[in-house]
């Protein structure tokens, strides 16, 4: 057991890693639950699929309820299919529920954002492996509370500001990183971030360099926008239209916050 002087969550376990000297690491948050047999078959699962990575479904778990969420997949994928998986959020981007091999961490970058913090070591370690394995045995219970980090800045500008860079910065990483990736995957990803950002009222938080850049990702994959990303990136060039778009987008928030 280690104990230290708080230095946000990057540093914490970067420190971590460092004294980590077995074969495996887990990563667990301390107001969470691993259900008795979880860890065992986390281990069993890694050492049979001969897998450098386990991802397994886990249970959300409220004051008013618990839901099961299941991997997309059952399967053992390469490093090109997990990371698909992953960018589509149809797994969960956090590090927990998931058991690794203790060297993907070796040289990973320390990166440092109030939230997108999981989502950049977890895609470095995919990026490093060979073989991740997706299961559906329940592994984790995450338990929702409204104080935690991330619901203390939801929605805040540092939020949304630094939830775009993180992705941004994730996007970077594997057009560099992963060459083989497909670019329009890569590019639907970081457009994703940059449509919830600008959605939330963002848009103006980032320079205009950055703005024109995203212009040209949207030229590249506006054929596969759904239409709701297309509404709001032309909204953005005219400051009334998305004024008149945001007071829409909070009123239908209000609506599905009272049914």
């Amino acid at each position: 057991m280690y104990s230290q002087n708080n230095q946000g969550v990057a540093k914490t376990r970067m420190n971590a890693l460092v004294k980590c000297t077995g074969e495996y690491v887990c990563f667990v948050d301390s107001d969470d639950i691993i259900p008795y047999d979880g860890f065992t078959v986390l281990v069993h699962r890694i050492v049979a699929d001969n897998a450098d990575i386990v991802i397994g479904a886990y249970i959300e778990k409220t004051n008013a309820k618990e839901v099961t969420k299941e991997v997309a997949k059952v399967a053992i994928m390469d490093v090109e299919s997990s990371l698909d998986i992953v960018l589509k959020q149809e797994v969960s981007n956090a590090l927990w529920a998931k058991l690794f091999r203790l060297q993907l961490f070796k040289h990973v970058e320390l990166v440092e954002y109030k939230v997108g913090e999981d989502r950049i070591l977890l895609i470095q370690a995919i990026s490093k492996s060979t073989r991740v394995s997706f299961i559906n045995d329940v592994t984790y219970i995450y338990i929702v509370r409204e104080n935690s980090a991330s619901g203390k800045y939801k929605y805040s500008n540092v939020y949304l500001l630094h939830i775009y860079e993180a992705a941004y910065w994730v996007y970077c990483y594997i057009n560099k990183m992963v060459p083989d990736f497909p670019e329009y995957k890569n590019d639907m990803f970081l457009y994703r971030f940059y449509i919830d950002l600008v959605s939330k009222g963002g848009a103006y938080l980032i320079t205009a360099k950055q703005r024109s850049y995203m212009e040209n990702v949207f030229h590249k994959i506006r054929k596969k926008l759904t239409k709701r990303a297309l509404l709001w990136h032309f909204s953005i060039k005219n400051e009334y239209l998305y004024k008149i778009g945001l007071l829409v987008a909070k009123f239908r928030l209000k609506l599905k916050r009272n049914r």
